[in-house]
């Protein structure tokens, strides 16, 4: 790659930075803005949106000349990118909960929310601790952990683990919104969006697979054989991710207020009651899914 390539790279990534910056920013300011955010699911989707604002941000942040900012700059970059594996892991988590085990989750759900979020900001520390232990190195104009033997050992057996826990919990909610979905046809129960959940959870499972599949390349050096610019493919799909898990109906609407002062109706974040002598759990999927329920 000759240096005019190399520049139009820089340039793309920078751009492509300041752009995924820019949505982050304005979404999470709706989300503090709007009290219909103000709920455990949506909590999840700000935590995104804030990883995705800071580490787009860090990314930017030149650190030359000052050795101690390189590695403080390299270890938050790594903890950034763990967590973030992780919280998508827990969205796919609440989803189930919320859907299957209805009465548990909700009984506990901030409980849930809180020690998922500890648990995985737990685990990042770690393996960005044991990562930058082991050196740094420059990507562009930011510093990011070296290459290392430990790394390609965890690495893969960490996001093997999470796409697990993916698949077993998209995998279930995929077969009982599809059985729903199919009773709901036949006119047995009510139509409660089951087709717009299912194609959202399917959505899920492939924005969930894309990323952490891009690990995996990005680890064993895939990508390096193909000529594809990490970073490039990298916030792209973080790109994907922000607009897939944070923008929905009421985002749309709550921009058209602000941009084209148009009043529009936004439905409030409706939380049924559970009825103890329902044994159909039908309204959970609007339930757990309460970010999303404008979509429908």
């Amino acid at each position: 790659m000759d240096d005019g390539e190399n520049i139009g790279v820089l340039i793309s990534r920078i751009i492509l930075n300041i752009f995924i910056i820019l949505i982050a920013v304005f979404i999470f300011t709706l989300y503090i803005k709007d009290k219909n955010f103000h709920t455990v699911p949506c909590y999840n989707m700000m935590t995104i949106s804030l990883l995705l604002l800071l580490d787009n941000i860090l990314r930017l942040i030149p650190t030359e000349g000052s050795e101690v900012f390189q590695f403080i700059q390299a270890f938050i970059l790594i903890l950034f990118d763990k967590l973030l594996l992780c919280v998508l892991s827990v969205q796919a988590i609440i989803y189930y909960l919320g859907v299957i085990k209805t009465e548990v989750y909700y009984a506990k759900e901030k409980i849930i929310y809180i020690l998922s979020l500890i648990i995985s900001v737990v685990i990042s520390i770690i393996l960005a601790s044991i990562y930058i232990s082991h050196g740094k190195v420059k990507y562009g104009i930011y510093y990011y952990s070296s290459d290392s033997e430990i790394k390609r050992i965890i690495d893969p057996t960490f996001i093997g683990i999470l796409i697990l826990v993916n698949l077993f919990c998209i995998i279930i909610l995929l077969v009982y919104v599809s059985g729903k979905k199919r009773e709901a046809s036949k006119g047995l129960i009510e139509d409660l969006g089951y087709g717009h959940h299912f194609i959202r959870i399917l959505l899920m499972f492939f924005v969930n697979m894309l990323t952490f599949i891009e690990q995996y390349l990005i680890i064993y050096d895939v990508l390096d054989g193909l000529h594809i610019d990490i970073d490039l493919l990298y916030l792209s799909t973080c790109l994907i991710i922000d607009l897939f898990y944070t923008i929905n109906k009421t985002i749309y609407e709550e921009t058209l207020k602000i941009f084209c002062h148009k009043t529009v109706n936004n439905p409030k974040n409706i939380k049924m009651e559970d009825d103890p002598n329902e044994e159909d759990n039908d309204d959970t999927l609007q339930r757990s899914a309460s970010w999303d329920e404008s979509n429908k």
